[in-house]
């Protein structure tokens, strides 16, 4: 390919990308607002982490929802990671919501430990607005996250 037909698809492809979330805020569709809490509680000697998120979404009916959290922490030279999600339960009114993940470690890896980790949350929510169908997916990425262990009042 030349490069003058390769500096074309590019201008193509970048405007592109700029254009398309104009349209989608052209719609009227309000935007799917996600938030990670700055603290996740240990739990089962760090075999799990209880990761807080909030999720503001607008959809008159919602048909499916789902919140996934994956989480990294460096723990003694290595990584430990986790994946947890939740299924259904968002209501998607305009207000924020808060769904609190459970994300168990992946073994035969580390498990979580007090500190420092990252998180990154998907949401994923499906239904109707006036009858014509809804889709809002995203996701916020490498959120920092203080992990601490459960304190007993």
């Amino acid at each position: 390919m030349a490069w003058k037909s390769m500096r074309a698809a590019a201008a193509v492809a970048v405007l592109g990308i700029v254009l398309a979330p104009a349209g989608g805020l052209a719609s009227g569709q309000p935007p799917l607002v996600i938030g990670v809490g700055s603290a996740a509680m240990l739990a089962n000697d760090g075999l799990t982490a209880h990761v807080p998120v909030t999720v503001t979404c607008n959809v008159e009916t919602v048909r499916s929802s789902s919140v996934a959290v994956e989480l990294r922490q460096a723990r003694d030279g290595w990584i430990a990671t986790g994946f947890g999600s939740v299924a259904g339960g968002l209501v998607c009114s305009g207000e924020p919501e808060l769904v609190v993940v459970t994300v168990e470690a992946y073994g035969p890896g580390p498990t979580f430990g007090e500190g420092r980790g990252y998180a990154t949350a998907y949401v994923d929510v499906e239904g109707e607005n006036a009858g014509a169908p809804v889709v809002q997916a995203d996701r916020l990425a490498d959120q920092i996250v203080e992990v601490a262990p459960v304190v007993a009042l």
